[in-house]
């Protein structure tokens, strides 16, 4: 970890490289701060909080499956599609999703009971059609991450980072992606106690916003070029 750190450091401090840690390591942090590892990690108690109770378990089943489902489309289509369009299509389903979430929470009241899960939360007793609305949304959000973020962002850092660093480069990004991850699995119930359920989903949208200016911005397209044509092009571009 300190070679991947020192070759990083170098990386950084060499002006002709500012675009690729950009792109490599801007993505990385914005793949956990739109809210999938909150979301995934607690996908079960999210839909327990929409009534399915014992069938939460099953329906989180089905969310991994189409996770890997996405997963597999994503895979096969990334050099046809390109990694920017493949990107743009995927944080724009999140966000969508997020906000059909955060609207469901926000006009469904918590349970008048009182009563909390067991992870703390608000329960809340929603409608039939509400419920369904819950599990397409987190089916959409877990395809949009899998189309966008879940492929695209190794990609992306596979081929961005100059050849002499990145090893270490690549190193240090699995550093930030779980040490991102463990922070933001951390900070949702603390969030959620902060804004309330359906603030929480505003934030992780405002963040899709986020992602797609970056993105647009600072994220090149890598289709169809090789390791030599993409580092020149950074440093073009730098």
């Amino acid at each position: 970890m300190l070679r991947s750190l020192v070759g990083s450091e170098m990386c950084i401090r060499d002006r002709d490289h500012k675009t690729s840690l950009a792109a490599g390591f801007g993505l990385v942090l914005l793949q956990q701060l739109t809210g999938q590892p909150a979301v995934m990690y607690y996908a079960a108690s999210i839909l327990q909080d929409a009534g399915f109770e014992g069938n939460a378990t099953l329906a989180a089943a089905v969310v991994a499956g189409v996770k890997l489902a996405a997963t597999v489309v994503a895979t096969v289509n990334l050099d046809g599609v390109g990694r920017r369009a493949c990107l743009f299509i995927g944080v724009s389903m999140m966000a969508g999703t997020l906000v059909g979430l955060a609207l469901v929470f926000q006009i469904t009241p918590p349970d008048a009971s009182g009563e909390e899960s067991s992870w703390g939360a608000d329960e809340y007793k929603f409608p039939r059609n509400s419920r369904a609305v819950v599990v397409i949304c987190l089916l959409g959000f877990v395809s949009g991450y899998q189309v966008g973020f879940g492929p695209v962002t190794w990609v992306v850092i596979s081929e961005v980072f100059p050849l002499h660093v990145r090893s270490s480069a690549l190193g240090c990004a699995v550093f930030v992606n779980f040490g991102a991850n463990l922070g933001m699995t951390y900070s949702y119930l603390p969030l959620m106690d902060a804004v309330g359920t359906a603030g929480m989903y505003w934030v992780y949208m405002g963040m899709c916003l986020v992602s797609l200016v970056y993105i647009w911005f600072l994220v090149p397209e890598t289709k169809s070029k090789t390791l030599e044509q993409i580092e020149d092009t950074l440093v073009l571009d730098t």
